[in-house]
């Protein structure tokens, strides 16, 4: 059995009868400000799982359901989270410094009143749609504004985050052109 515990009081959250996180059904679980650092949630369902504030800092989340889930304000530096479901989940404020998105389809992120994704080839942010190769250069408050008046000011505060989500997913762009390309192109070797 585990026990998830509050990340500052120590209080239990959560009581888990299996041996590990991995593969665990938490879905809907209220983990808000649970120590779930270095944890091994590999294809673990948090769906719909309140995490707001959680440290899942080095957590291993390969394949998990974070769909609908509420990451706000949580800590996933450093986390794994290759191939897991972001769909829907709620990262405003959240830390992904360092956090591997790789095999992730989409990127979601926000903060203020917009908030949006990133796929392998396009921006989401509210209602704006931007090619990958369209967005402004980031000092470029003239461009920006073009995108939308409050663009520029958001693009400030939220930049950064979303140019990791970008290099994520453009990441695992090149990767599924790669294996797309030595498919169909009969002069590489192999084919």
């Amino acid at each position: 059995m585990i026990e998830i515990r509050h990340k500052i009081s120590g209080v239990v959250l959560q009581l888990v009868e299996e041996e590990t996180l991995g593969g665990a059904d938490l879905r809907g679980a209220d983990l808000r400000v649970a120590n779930l650092g270095g944890a091994d949630l590999r294809v673990a369902d948090l769906g719909g799982a309140d995490l707001r504030g959680a440290n899942l800092r080095r957590a291993d989340l390969r394949g998990a359901n974070l769909g609908g889930a509420n990451l706000r304000r949580a800590n996933l530096g450093g986390a794994n989270l290759g191939g897991a479901n972001l769909r829907s989940a709620d990262l405003r404020y959240a830390s992904l410094s360092g956090a591997d998105l790789s095999d992730t389809a989409t990127v979601p992120f926000g903060g203020g009143s917009y908030h949006g994704y990133v796929t392998p080839t396009e921006l989401f942010v509210g209602c704006v749609r931007l090619a990958l190769d369209a967005i402004p250069a980031d000092d470029d408050e003239a461009a920006w504004t073009t995108v939308h008046r409050d663009a520029w000011r958001w693009w400030s505060r939220y930049g950064g985050m979303v140019r990791a989500a970008i290099a994520a997913t453009a990441d695992e762009r090149e990767a599924i052109l790669a294996r797309v390309g030595a498919d169909d192109n009969p002069d590489v070797e192999g084919n």
